[in-house]
C-alpha cells in the first residue's frame, strides 16, 4: 500500500488532469467575463497610472496627497470622456435611420449602374449567375448600418461602466504600495521568485501599455483632426473609436475606420469616401509601420501568429476587451510560463524567436 501511494501518476495522466482543469478555468472565465472585464480594465489602468503616482512621490509629495492628484485626473478624464462621448452617440443614433436611408439611395445607384453596364450582361452570360444581385445582397445597408450603430452602441456601454472601472483602479492604487511591502516581508525562494515574476509582469506590461497608449493617443488624435478638417460629422467620436480600437491587433484600424467611411460616403459621395480611406491608410501606415516599430525595439517577444490566435482566443472569452487586451494577457501568460521549468515549453512556443528568459527555479 505505501508503495501504492509513493508511485507518481503518469505524464499522460498529468497531461489529462491539465487539459481537464484549463477547460474548466476557461469555462469560469467566460461565465464571469462581464466581472473579469472591468476587473482587468482597472488593473491595467492603475498600471498605466502607477508611474504618475511614483514620479509625485519622488518629487516629494506625501503619498496621499500624490494619491489624491492621480485619482482627481482620472476622474475628470474619465468624466470628461463620459460627457462628450455620450453627446456624439446620442445625436449619431437619432440621425441613424437618416444616414440608413442615404446609404441607401447611394448602393442602389450602384445596382442601377452596373444593371446599364453590358460588360455585366456579358459576365453573367459566362458565369450564369446574376451578378447584379449578388452584388446587391452583398451590398446590405442593413447590416453595413448595424454593424456602425453596434460598434458606437458597445462604445457607449463601455464608457457607461467607466465609473466602476475608475473606483476598482483606484483601490488597486491604494494597495500597490502595500503590496511590494507584502511581497518584500515573504521569506523563502519561492517568494523572491514570485517577487521577481510579478516585477516582471508588471514592468513589461507598463512598457507596453504606455508605450502602445502614447501610439493609439496619437492615432486617435490624428484621424480626429483629419475628420474634422474633412468636415464629416463627430470627428471626435471617431477619433476616440480609432484611439480605442488601435489596441486591438492587426484589425483594430480597419474596424475602426469602417462607420466613419459609412458616414462620408453619405455626406461626401464616393470621392470624399475613398479621401477618407486614404487619409485613415496614411496616419495608420505612419503610426503602426514605421512608428511602432522604432518605439517598441524587439516588440513584444510573440510571434506573429500567436498575437492573432490570441486576438481570437480572448475575443471569445471577454469580448471586445478582450480583443484589446489579448497583447498584455498574453504577455503575463507567457512570462509565467517561463518561471516554471515544467512550462518553459509554452513560452518557447508563444515567443517570437523560440528564446525565453532564463529565470532561476
Amino acid at each position: 500500500m505505501e508503495q501504492t501511494l509513493g508511485v507518481r501518476p503518469s505524464r499522460g495522466v498529468t497531461l489529462l488532469f491539465s487539459i481537464a482543469a484549463l477547460v474548466i478555468v476557461i469555462w469560469g472565465m467566460r461565465e464571469a467575463a462581464p466581472l473579469l472585464v472591468e476587473i482587468l480594465l482597472a488593473v491595467f489602468i492603475a498600471i498605466v497610472c502607477a508611474p504618475s503616482l511614483y514620479w509625485l512621490q519622488r518629487k516629494g509629495l506625501p503619498s496621499w496627497l500624490a494619491l489624491i492628484v492621480v485619482i482627481t485626473l482620472m476622474l475628470l478624464i474619465a468624466f470628461g470622456f463620459i460627457v462628450l462621448m455620450g453627446s456624439s452617440i446620442s445625436s449619431f443614433s437619432s440621425n441613424l435611420s437618416q444616414y440608413k436611408k442615404s446609404l441607401t439611395a447611394t448602393f442602389q445607384g450602384v445596382l442601377n449602374f452596373l444593371d446599364d453596364t453590358h460588360l455585366v450582361e456579358r459576365l453573367e452570360r459566362v458565369t450564369g449567375q446574376d451578378i447584379v444581385t449578388s452584388i446587391g445582397n452583398s451590398m446590405d445597408v442593413n447590416r453595413a448600418v448595424q454593424f456602425a450603430g453596434n460598434t458606437v452602441s458597445e462604445l457607449g456601454a463601455a464608457f457607461g461602466s467607466a465609473f466602476m472601472i475608475s473606483l476598482t483602479a483606484i483601490f488597486i492604487l491604494l494597495e500597490a504600495s502595500g503590496f511590494q511591502r507584502k511581497l518584500s516581508a515573504m521569506a523563502g525562494e519561492s517568494a523572491a521568485r514570485s517577487r521577481l515574476n510579478f516585477d516582471r509582469i508588471v514592468n513589461e506590461v507598463r512598457h507596453y501599455l504606455i508605450l502602445k497608449t502614447w501610439m493609439c493617443l496619437l492615432t486617435g488624435t490624428l484621424t480626429g483632426l483629419f475628420l474634422y478638417f474633412m468636415g464629416l460629422d463627430y470627428p471626435f467620436l471617431w477619433g476616440t473609436l480609432a484611439f480605442l480600437l488601435n489596441f486591438i491587433p492587426n484589425i483594430g484600424s480597419i474596424i475602426a475606420a469602417v462607420p466613419a467611411v459609412l458616414l462620408g460616403l453619405v455626406q461626401f459621395g464616393w470621392e470624399g469616401a475613398v479621401g477618407i480611406i486614404v487619409g485613415y491608410v496614411v496616419i495608420n501606415g505612419l503610426v503602426g509601420n514605421f512608428l511602432e516599430p522604432k518605439i517598441f525595439g524587439q516588440g513584444l517577444g510573440l510571434s506573429t501568429l500567436v498575437i492573432f490566435l490570441a486576438l481570437i482566443f480572448w475575443g471569445w472569452i471577454l469580448g471586445p476587451v478582450g480583443m484589446v487586451l489579448s497583447a498584455p494577457l498574453t504577455m503575463v501568460v507567457k512570462i509565467i510560463a517561463e518561471s516554471q521549468s515544467d512550462t518553459r515549453w509554452i513560452a518557447i512556443l508563444l515567443s517570437s524567436d523560440a528564446c525565453v528568459r532564463d529565470v532561476p527555479d
